[in-house]
């Protein structure tokens, strides 16, 4: 697995004790980078040290090429997330709710660590909050073809007919701005994707960097939800020399964001 084409150690507990924020990694995948393992091992994943849910899933996974990247994807976050908590990857107890997100795990200081994990194609994105919980979704700048059908799923109809505003040149980067916004929005409230296209109120933006969608102030969703605004997005882009699109949504108002390349280099520190 690597990042940028060098293989740099990654750095011990980036975290640390009592410092707040989110690190935010970006890892291009290498599914044949393997850590020594082979056949069967490889193929679902328990010879990385992932568990018996996520081998259950990689075996679900009908391509060997979205297998490796699954099981690539699945080791490096528990590789990251073992640095943040001091503990082996394989003995990270990762579990979810009942609508499938991730629940924070615990530092033997008391604090809740927060996560979640997005990927497509070859490049991954997690996203370690201690300051609250955490949304990301990444997608890579490539052709998809025609994209109204998948903005008309995508969006609610007010968001489409923005959509469909704009100028042509500028609809494929908006459309990824807008998805990724959205999906990030909704995994950190816990929220499906059923919602994502709901007219209620809220609106996704098509400009880089602006706040996420937000649902209308009256709207609840579920015990021990953030107020409506009470978020911080950050967003990373083609400009940055990285050929995607990356979302991270933090349901606290004030948050700072270290973004990192897999290899250790960070990127850029935000407050």
């Amino acid at each position: 697995m690597q990042a940028g084409g060098s293989r740099a150690a990654l750095p011990t507990r980036p975290g640390a004790a009592g410092v707040g924020g989110v690190d935010v990694w970006v890892c291009r995948l290498q599914p044949t980078d393997a850590e020594g393992a082979e056949g069967a091992d490889i193929a679902d994943g328990s010879a990385l040290g992932l568990d018996a849910r996520e081998c259950a899933r990689a075996r679900r996974l009908r391509s060997p090429a979205h297998r490796s990247l699954f099981v690539a994807a699945h080791a490096m976050q528990r590789m990251l997330l073992a640095r943040h908590t001091g503990t082996l990857p394989r003995q990270l107890q990762l579990t979810a709710d009942a609508g499938g997100k991730p629940l924070p795990l615990r530092l033997a200081d008391g604090r809740l660590l927060h996560h979640n994990l997005a990927h497509a194609d070859d490049w991954m994105l997690l996203a370690v909050s201690h300051d609250g919980p955490v949304g990301v979704d990444i997608e890579p700048q490539q052709s998809r073809g025609p994209l109204d059908g998948l903005a008309r799923v995508a969006f609610s109809p007010a968001e489409h007919l923005a959509w469909s505003a704009l100028p042509a040149a500028a609809r494929p980067l908006a459309f990824h701005v807008g998805w990724t916004q959205k999906e990030a929005w909704l995994k950190a409230r816990g929220l499906g994707l059923a919602a994502a296209a709901a007219d209620d109120g809220g609106r996704v933006s098509f400009r880089l960097g602006d706040r996420p969608w937000q649902p209308p102030a009256h709207a609840t969703h579920g015990a021990g939800d953030e107020p409506a605004g009470q978020s911080r997005l950050v967003q990373r882009h083609p400009s940055d020399g990285l050929p995607l699109v990356a979302t991270v949504v933090v349901l606290v108002p004030r948050a700072a964001f270290r973004w990192h390349l897999a290899g250790g280099a960070l990127l850029s520190s935000a407050g």
